[in-house]
């Protein structure tokens, strides 16, 4: 269960940030903000902001096996991309604003939050990376010992020939 609540959280989170065309925008007003800067050291710096609709997503209980399906809900996409020379830098943050939920076995109705931050940084010369994730993803309902609060962190550390030297996986689910 842990491993498909796991998938859930992660599916969630890529359909956030990485699957921008297979969801439809909030509004064709907001859909998307760019601007590129430059300076005179070589440096592109990229900002976009979006908003994007996660009506059907799926989460799983952090009480029971059930699925909670999204059934409301956008989330705020600002992501800064940097390129200076050979490094490059990725930061990403997102957050929900009316994200409801319903319990696809009982029909008990939530509403929550979901909170995600992720900073990637590498070189395009010799191939270092580090990647940090933080999510968090809360649905209520009336009562107690109902409530399912998920949470993970990640990190990742690749030295210049690819070898891994750090992975921190830290994932927890809690009923609440």
């Amino acid at each position: 269960m842990k491993k498909l609540a796991l998938t859930s959280v992660a599916m969630l989170s890529i359909l956030a940030s990485c699957q921008k065309s297979a969801v439809a925008p909030v509004s064709q007003d907001k859909h998307l903000k760019s601007s590129t800067l430059q300076n005179a050291n070589a440096s592109t710096t990229q900002n976009t902001q979006q908003d994007m609709d996660l009506t059907g997503g799926m989460v799983v209980s952090s009480c029971s096996p059930d699925l909670l399906k999204i059934t409301r809900g956008t989330v705020h996409i600002d992501v800064r991309e940097t390129i200076n020379g050979n490094h490059f830098s990725y930061t990403s943050h997102q957050n929900s604003q009316g994200l409801t939920f319903v319990d696809q076995t009982t029909g008990v109705k939530y509403v929550g939050s979901l909170k995600n931050d992720l900073v990637e940084n590498g070189s395009f010369n010799n191939g270092s990376f580090v990647a940090t994730e933080s999510e968090a993803i809360v649905a209520n309902t009336a009562g107690g010992k109902n409530n399912t609060i998920i949470k993970f962190d990640l990190h990742e550390t690749l030295n210049a020939d690819g070898t891994m030297t750090a992975y921190i996986d830290n994932y927890r689910s809690v009923c609440q």
